[in-house]
């Protein structure tokens, strides 16, 4: 049974983790249309937080044309989301498996593109890792 969750630890820094990412993302024509520094909105907040945080919201116009193709109800999983933390030098990547996620319909045909872009997905993670 998978997981909602695929993680992979990075042997990089929390910057570079990041630009890996964009870098394997570029390479099958995605790219970060957001990023979102969550430790730094709350640091700015005043909280003492020793953790990093960063949301990257990742597409492809193709690939969220065929989803959306699917029907509207699926719109609710775009972007796809991967998460970088760093917590006592460790840094992860994260994102919430579009399997998982669109597998709860049980339509055959989104199980397929689920498929596809988590795959899609995993490779970009664990080659940034690298």
């Amino acid at each position: 049974m998978k997981h909602f969750e695929y993680v992979v630890p990075s042997n990089k820094g929390f910057e570079q983790t990041i630009e890996a990412i964009d870098a394997e993302l570029k390479k099958i024509a995605f790219k970060i249309v957001a990023r979102i520094d969550i430790h730094n909105n709350i640091l700015n907040k005043g909280y003492d937080f020793k953790k990093k945080v960063s949301v990257l919201e990742v597409c492809n116009a193709g690939e969220a044309y065929e989803i959306l193709s699917l029907g509207n109800e699926v719109s609710i999983f775009l972007p796809c989301k991967i998460t970088v933390t760093e917590e006592d030098g460790n840094v992860n990547i994260r994102m919430p498996r579009p399997t998982f996620l669109l597998n709860q319909y049980e339509k055959e045909e989104w199980n397929k593109t689920a498929d596809h872009v988590e795959s899609l997905m995993i490779n970009v993670m664990d080659e940034a890792a690298k």
